[in-house]
């Protein structure tokens, strides 16, 4: 009985499978080369409508709105790439939502956090001596002379802006208590020379009650010796408020403690921090003695151009320094960073178009064979390819999605190649028809026929970036989520448009070589093998 099923199998089932694989294996191709068939027949019934749905979809860019303001995600980073649903993301976005977009921004002390290092001959020495500590004090001082005037006309100080406690200054009897820095300065004497002549006058040198602590009696750097600072700053130094001391770790770097662990015997660098008051707190304190000044918006203008003058200070003092290096990370500096990482890199968006259009202008061009060449068809199917990535980002748009640092910086490159790449194989299926059979062949024949040989070379790369990047899609971080999302649109889009827009183009690219004319952009070249 076994014999006899694998004999019928052997005679009736195989060649029956056989057959059936035999026609299952030229479907694809044969339904392809029938839609080409039927679009050659019929391009106003496919080509319009399609143009019609790209620019539809172009509209979503709209969305955006002036200044491309909501273009962006504005999620934090620890959430946008983070795993959605863990218990860490969780708390960050409940300390984004009941903090960051509800009560930060007007109450929030924003800080600037300078380094001070050897270069040159003093690269690698020792940052607590008093010669570097001298050196860096004399850029220290200057946060204190700032200003900046915002649009309004008004003028901010140093003193208007910096954190220096929230109760109001009293007009009757103005008192400007220190700005918070924190800093090796505390420890010395030098450090009064930064404080309000109010402060001095009233406190520093006058007040015993033991509610504060003076800068007068402390010592000065230039008076005592380098062993004498280490041994001062490895104590921490006192602020002003009493019980209130900055610890070594807070300000020294690349630390190196003596044998007993209680003296520092060496420091890469030091580093001070200056704290801005939040602008809610700076109107609330300007109120009485400096009502034209106490508008929230002016203060919050201030502040970010104080921000950047204190930037540019530093830049230029550093330039001009012997032997200090100087980092700064600022308010404005981080804002900057963040929207440089927003901002397309339209320079490299360029260059590299350019480059693959050179790339397509030298790989499709022929010089000696005008009817061969496929410059101009290569350079509208870049122009196809790019208005199906375009309207796939209004689509991205309409959808509900924003974009992010990584699809900013990665899709357009990678959009504009999976374009380019079906175009090329659509060209070349075009190109394998032959110039004679193309003139003597209708337009039907001739896309039917193209397709029937590039159209499902275009369909596989295409479904395996959208099964693929679909996949990927539903990986629970926020931000490669939408960045596979709009891949996948990008290449259905593309898909689309090069099996209902591009064929346009080589309809024009037979009618061409029909009428027997010069490639376009090879004009010039053409025309005299031509005549």
């Amino acid at each position: 009985q076994v014999q006899a099923a694998a004999d019928f199998a052997q005679i009736f089932l195989n060649p029956l499978v056989h057959f059936a694989a035999m026609q299952l294996s030229g479907l694809p191709q044969r339904a392809l080369q029938n839609y080409g068939t039927w679009l050659g027949l019929y391009p106003k019934r496919i080509i319009f409508p399609a143009l019609l749905v790209f620019i539809s979809c172009s509209l979503g860019w709209i969305k955006i709105g002036p200044g491309a303001k909501n273009a962006v995600s504005d999620d934090e980073l620890e959430i946008l790439w983070g795993e959605s649903g863990q218990k860490h993301t969780r708390q960050v976005e409940a300390t984004v939502n009941n903090w960051k977009k509800a009560n930060k921004g007007p109450w929030f002390q924003e800080v600037s956090l300078v380094l001070f290092l050897g270069k040159n001959d003093k690269k690698g020495f020792d940052a607590l001596t008093g010669e570097m500590l001298q050196e860096a004090f004399q850029l220290f001082k200057r946060y204190w002379n700032l200003e900046v005037k915002v649009k309004s006309g008004n003028t901010y100080t140093t003193w208007d802006l910096c954190a220096r406690g929230v109760v109001p200054d009293d007009p009757s009897n103005p008192l400007y208590m220190p700005c918070l820095v924190i800093s090796a300065y505390d420890c010395f004497s030098d450090y009064e020379t930064n404080l309000h002549s109010t402060y001095v006058e009233q406190i520093d040198k006058k007040d015993t009650s033991g509610n504060f602590l003076p800068y007068h009696t402390r010592p000065s750097m230039s008076n005592i010796s380098d062993a004498e600072i280490k041994k001062l700053i490895s104590k921490g130094c006192d602020w002003y408020v009493p019980g209130v001391k900055w610890e070594a770790n807070t300000f020294v770097g690349g630390r190196k403690w003596g044998a007993d662990g209680k003296v520092l015997e060496h420091a890469e660098s030091t580093m001070a921090q200056f704290y801005w008051e939040g602008p809610r707190r700076i109107k609330f304190r300007l109120s009485l003695t400096k009502p034209h000044l106490a508008n929230e918006e002016d203060i919050m203008e201030a502040l970010d151009l104080h921000s950047r003058a204190w930037t540019d200070e530093i830049v230029n003092f550093n330039k001009n320094s012997k032997h200090l290096e100087i980092s700064v990370l600022t308010p404005s500096s981080i804002r900057d960073l963040e929207e440089q990482l927003e901002e397309p890199v339209w320079g490299l968006l360029i260059a590299g178009s350019m480059g693959l259009w050179w790339y397509l202008f030298f790989s499709l061009a022929s010089w000696k064979a005008p009817l061969a060449s496929r410059v101009t068809v290569g350079t509208t199917g870049v122009g196809v390819a790019s208005f199906a990535t375009f309207a796939a980002g209004g689509l991205f748009f309409i959808c509900g999605f924003k974009l992010n640092v990584a699809i900013v910086g990665c899709v357009p490159f990678l959009a504009l190649g999976l374009g380019v790449n079906d175009m090329l194989i659509l060209t070349r299926g075009f190109s394998e028809v032959g110039v004679e059979r193309i003139k003597s062949m209708s337009m039907s024949e001739i896309l039917g026929e193209v397709f029937g040989r590039a159209g499902v070379g275009v369909t596989l790369t295409s479904l395996c970036n959208v099964v693929s990047f679909g996949l990927a899609s539903f990986v629970p971080i926020p931000g490669l989520s939408d960045f596979c999302i709009c891949i996948v649109l990008d290449s259905v889009m593309n898909y689309i448009a090069m099996m209902t827009l591009f064929p346009g183009c080589l309809m024009l690219e037979a009618k061409r070589i029909k009428e027997k004319r010069p490639d376009n952009l090879l004009r010039l070249c053409h025309q005299r093998i031509l005549r």
